[in-house]
């Protein structure tokens, strides 16, 4: 299987995180095609058998399809028809701004690269350039939901 694959079929609740970030950006979140994925048990990391497998356990539908339908007989060994989503980013990233721009006690910047990372007591202090701060957030779209949720989001 994909790397993509084996990393969200190794946590348990991705399911659950997908179906959050849905819910909480439901307003750059385009749901609204279909794809057809294939499979290949040659020269491939991923076969039906383990695709099926993977969309069963994070409950995303996908029903077979004739593989000779979309592709050349011999290439693939299945091919699946599945609800496809995707996200706007540049809809997503405005809306974060948005949100963190009325914070009083953030600052976001760009192209600045630790260079002091040491431990003081109980927290991290991290000088970058000019800056030095106690509360350094990296954050993924993954860690954003949770991230929202916190006190000064509402």
């Amino acid at each position: 299987m994909s790397d993509n694959y084996s990393e969200i079929l190794s946590t348990p609740k991705s399911a659950g995180y997908f179906e959050r970030f849905c819910n909480d950006f439901y307003f750059c979140i385009n749901q609204s095609f279909e794809q057809i994925y294939a499979t290949s048990s040659n020269l491939s990391w991923t076969s039906a058998k383990d695709f099926k497998y993977f969309c069963q356990n994070v409950h995303i539908p996908c029903s077979m399809v004739d593989v000779e339908q979309y592709f050349r007989p011999g290439m693939c060994d299945g091919a699946f028809l599945t609800r496809e989503y995707s996200y706007d980013a540049q809809i997503l990233k405005n809306w974060l701004l948005g949100k963190l721009s009325k914070l009083s006690n953030v600052k976001i910047v760009y192209n600045h690269f630790p260079q002091i990372i040491r431990r003081l007591g109980g927290v991290w202090r991290v000088t970058a350039q000019e800056l030095e701060a106690e509360s350094v957030e990296e954050c993924c779209l993954l860690t954003c939901s949770s991230w929202l949720a916190q006190p000064a989001f509402l």
